[in-house]
């Protein structure tokens, strides 16, 4: 393989990583404290660094950052029929689940954890990422 096909081969292969955006959750913002039980709107901002970017899912979790158990919240499917964006924000309305699903971890900190699965370029490359903000569940 001459010089100029690794670098083809190497730029293919850091393209995904160049051409994909920053999703970051702006509500609850860090160190919030957030109700079992209750209902709360997680607002999501995207900054894409390409136009062709498609969303699939989102899914958004809590992890104990010490005791507790993890505990799914639920999933956010884009589509025809799904959730469209305001700009680049997207605000969810979830209701956290209630708290004997977090066992020990009732006024614990926790990572609120989404995960993003997108299409990504002309090749519709499937791309995940994780972003998560720490906040306190009573």
């Amino acid at each position: 393989m001459n010089l100029c096909n690794l670098f083809a081969v190497a730029l293919i292969a850091l393209l995904p990583s160049v051409l994909s955006q920053k999703l970051t959750i702006t509500s609850p913002g860090t160190n919030a404290v957030v109700k079992t039980g209750a209902t709360t709107n997680i607002v999501l901002n995207f900054e894409s660094t390409t136009s062709s970017v498609k969303q699939v899912a989102c899914t958004l979790g809590l992890r104990p950052v010490g005791a507790g158990n993890t505990v799914y919240v639920g999933t956010l499917v884009f589509g025809e029929s799904g959730p469209k964006f305001e700009g680049n924000t997207y605000t969810w309305k979830v209701t956290l689940p209630n708290a004997n699903k977090f066992g020990k971890g009732i006024g614990q900190r926790y990572h609120l954890t989404l995960s993003q699965f997108y299409l990504i370029g002309a090749t519709s490359t499937p791309t995940i990422s994780e972003f998560a903000s720490d906040v306190t569940v009573q």
